[in-house]
């Protein structure tokens, strides 16, 4: 009797398995249509280089600017960073907001508002992450996209190292 099983148990697994292989393709390819580029826009990367400076003697923001490579290749200044508290449970991990303009060697002007963590333990190595949000190009207000930036910053030296990629629209 067990032998009879055993085919059995074989067709069983052989099902499972393509029914999840064919659960994972269309997860996969699904998921695919579900992440594409809306049309009218593209898919930017790079990396950008931050140097704190001040410029607006206001001792409760930040401001920082440096060099931009990949899609965006230009100059970037970050304005009105202010850092806020995060959670008690990580009192090392401060949020902030921020108005960041990328300029290109082209001239396009891509002002965004920025929201993100960054971690002040000295063991985390200035980590942070931020989500950009174009709210502006080239002087038109409107929302032309979104970037993901992530990278860490050393204030002892005051250089950082981030990259960035996302989508930026018509």
């Amino acid at each position: 009797m067990d032998s009879t099983r055993v085919p059995h148990r074989y067709t069983s697994i052989a099902l499972v398995v393509v029914g999840l292989l064919a659960m994972a393709s269309a997860l996969t390819f699904g998921g695919q249509r579900a992440l594409a580029i809306p049309p009218g826009c593209k898919t930017v990367r790079g990396h950008f280089f931050p140097s704190q400076v001040e410029i607006d003697e206001n001792p409760n923001t930040l401001e920082f600017t440096g060099p931009v490579t990949g899609t965006l290749a230009g100059t970037f200044l970050s304005t009105e960073l202010v850092l806020f508290p995060g959670r008690p449970e990580t009192p090392s991990v401060m949020l902030f907001t921020e108005i960041l303009t990328f300029t290109t060697k082209h001239g396009t002007v891509l002002k965004t508002t920025g929201v993100g963590s960054f971690d002040t333990d000295p063991n985390a190595a200035g980590l942070f992450t931020e989500i950009l949000t174009i709210i502006e190009k080239d002087g038109q207000p409107s929302q032309f996209g979104q970037l993901f930036a992530f990278g860490s910053f050393d204030f002892a030296q005051n250089i950082g190292s981030a990259e960035y990629n996302g989508e930026v629209c018509d």
